[in-house]
């Protein structure tokens, strides 16, 4: 695993958990 800048690895973490949340309300409104 390589080292990132904190906030760019702030940044992808709240994107990821982010879309991961909507994706899983999107599939359960289906």
């Amino acid at each position: 695993m390589f080292v990132v800048n904190s906030r760019a690895g702030n940044f992808l973490f709240k994107a990821f958990w982010e879309t991961k949340y909507a994706l899983a309300h999107f599939l359960m409104e289906l």
